[in-house]
């Protein structure tokens, strides 16, 4: 018998309500498939991060569950706005069987929430990478990085984004190599940050952590962490997200972007790589 679940959103906004609308029927899409062939309970709540500039009022009425919108007020980066909602709205990560971070340029598949179900009480797991399958090049973006990261590699690509040109030209010449779908599920060593499904073992770090950059490696900085907790990531390609590629962070001058991960490589060689 399939165990009751329950699941909470918590995803970032930064002015792309069109993509949000998107998710949040995505979202309903697969509410209502479940609840409309299982026997179990659902419950789930989403919560918007909105770091917007030009704030919106979402629609919530027409939904069954719960969706909070909450305005940051400033941009305060992608995991920034998610604890900045944690603490405003009092969020407790722990009552949920399953916690998802995300971006709002991603769609679940409608069998979501049934395939999620198989893994209440997964031992041992602290994070669920899905297939994150890109709408434009149709590769899956997971595993993100199948074992911990050569510090000699961090390096090299703090090295290359110090040089935007540099960075813009490897980027060029590795386009072309694209990761296929399919994969089997196995165990891996990060889940793409732009779609993660935490289980409730990691919740007491959820309730407390705070990330130290604005963007980007935020893969590597859970991944360090759910290790120190005993956790591990697991790549189940079953669970599918559909993602619009870089809705966001695509808004972004190159120069920031390039700046901004710079900045947070250098936040992890110093704090993971001593």
């Amino acid at each position: 018998m399939i165990p009751d679940i329950s699941v909470l959103f918590v995803c970032v906004n930064y002015n792309s309500y069109r993509q949000l609308d998107n998710f949040l029927l995505s979202i309903l899409t697969a509410y209502n498939k479940y609840v409309g062939h299982s026997e179990s309970k659902l419950t789930i709540k989403v919560v918007v991060a909105d770091n917007s500039a030009e704030y919106s009022q979402v629609c919530t009425d027409t939904f069954p569950f719960p969706v909070v919108q909450y305005q940051t007020k400033a941009n305060a980066g992608y995991l920034g706005g998610v604890t900045r909602a944690r603490a405003a709205l009092g969020l407790d990560f722990s009552e949920w069987n399953f916690s998802v971070i995300s971006n709002v340029d991603v769609n679940v598949s409608a069998d979501f929430f049934s395939n999620l179900a198989g893994h209440v009480g997964n031992n041992g797991v602290g994070c669920i990478a899905p297939a994150i399958i890109s709408r434009q090049t149709h590769s899956d973006r997971n595993p993100k990085l199948l074992v911990r990261t050569p510090k000699r590699n961090l390096q090299i690509m703090k090295f290359l984004f110090s040089f935007p040109v540099l960075y813009k030209l490897k980027t060029k010449i590795s386009s072309g190599k694209m990761r296929g779908s399919g994969d089997t599920e196995r165990d891996i060593y990060a889940a793409h940050g732009s779609f993660m499904i935490f289980t409730d073992a990691f919740a007491r770090f959820l309730n407390s952590f705070e990330f130290p950059s604005f963007l980007f490696c935020e893969e590597i900085y859970f991944a360090e962490h759910l290790a120190q907790a005993g956790l591990h990531t697991r790549y189940v390609p079953s669970i599918v997200i559909s993602d619009m590629d870089h809705q966001s962070t695509g808004k972004m001058k190159f120069s920031s972007y390039c700046r901004m991960n710079k900045d947070s490589i250098r936040m992890i060689m110093k704090n993971y790589y001593r």
